[in-house]
């Protein structure tokens, strides 16, 4: 039987660099969100586009993320594109607060994410908390903004179901993508995991294998 670590290793192998990884999504259905147009507007010319199909990856959503709210728009998309409920989603979470009450916010949340995992979850869900923005929606925007800044892992990793349940499963790591305790466990583990892996393996490798090992549980 193939250990998990083994096969952590053997799916980041296939995949390739980590920062090439490309998501599908659809402007069309992103633009009828009034609250980002704009935003969505310039991030499609950021974009390979064929039709109504575009693709973003994961280094494309940081050289767009020139400001908080453009990398806050990026990695939703990046999160959310290929899904009907994505765009209403993201829209439900920015049309709750006014434009400075937002701006604030995010700009919080951004700050937090270059200093510590623990640092970031303590900024998304208690100081600069957005209603709605749970960590499967913010654990996004704080990896991507901890890149942003040149931060040095161990950074924010992206946590959703699919991780959680990989962590779970084969590490014995639970709620992850839920309570503190859990999530930061999860970061030092998938870093533990990268260090023993070696070579050129980062964290957000092992993150990217997690989900999809978690997808299939």
């Amino acid at each position: 039987m193939v250990s998990p670590v083994a096969e952590i290793k053997s799916l980041i192998n296939n995949f390739g660099p980590v920062m090439e990884q490309s998501i599908s999504w659809y402007p069309h259905t992103w633009i009828r969100a009034k609250k980002f147009r704009e935003e969505i507007l310039e991030l499609r010319t950021h974009c390979n586009t064929e039709g109504n199909k575009s693709s973003i990856s994961r280094e494309q959503v940081l050289s767009f993320g020139e400001t908080p709210e453009k990398l806050f728009v990026a990695s939703m998309v990046f999160g959310y594109g290929d899904r009907g409920y994505g765009a209403w989603r993201v829209a439900r979470i920015r049309g709750l607060f006014s434009r400075d009450e937002f701006t604030k916010a995010i700009e919080g949340q951004f700050a937090a994410a270059a200093l510590s995992p623990a640092d970031s979850w303590n900024s998304h869900t208690s100081s600069e908390r957005l209603k709605f923005f749970g960590p499967a929606f913010a654990t996004k925007f704080a990896y991507f903004a901890a890149l942003r800044q040149g931060a040095e892992f161990p950074i924010p990793l992206i946590a959703d179901a699919n991780t959680s349940k990989a962590v779970n499963k084969h590490f014995g790591i639970s709620e992850s993508a839920k309570v503190k305790v859990g999530y930061l466990q999860y970061v030092d583990k998938a870093c533990e995991i990268a260090a023993e892996i070696g070579g050129n393996t980062r964290p957000d490798d092992v993150e990217r294998a997690l989900f999809e090992i978690g997808k299939k549980l």
